[in-house]
């Protein structure tokens, strides 16, 4: 995997939630951002939730992600 790549995934899904109320539930950031060049969007929350970007909540059985302000 191109680590450039699933920086620039991240990037989308960083975009995505900051423009979007800062927070959706995961299967919602799947059908929005998708993939960047095959590399599921799943890389791009995980380099997020790594660098302490994403805070995790769940509903039921849906798993939320927001913004976190540091």
């Amino acid at each position: 995997m191109n680590e450039q790549k699933i920086g620039e995934l991240a990037g989308q899904v960083w975009r995505y939630l900051e423009t979007h109320g800062g927070q959706a539930d995961w299967n919602t950031i799947r059908r929005q951002v998708g993939s960047f060049d095959g590399i599921p969007v799943d890389m791009g929350v995980g380099w997020l939730a790594r660098e302490g970007k994403l805070h995790f909540t769940t509903d039921g059985d849906a798993i939320r992600m927001a913004l976190r302000r540091n």
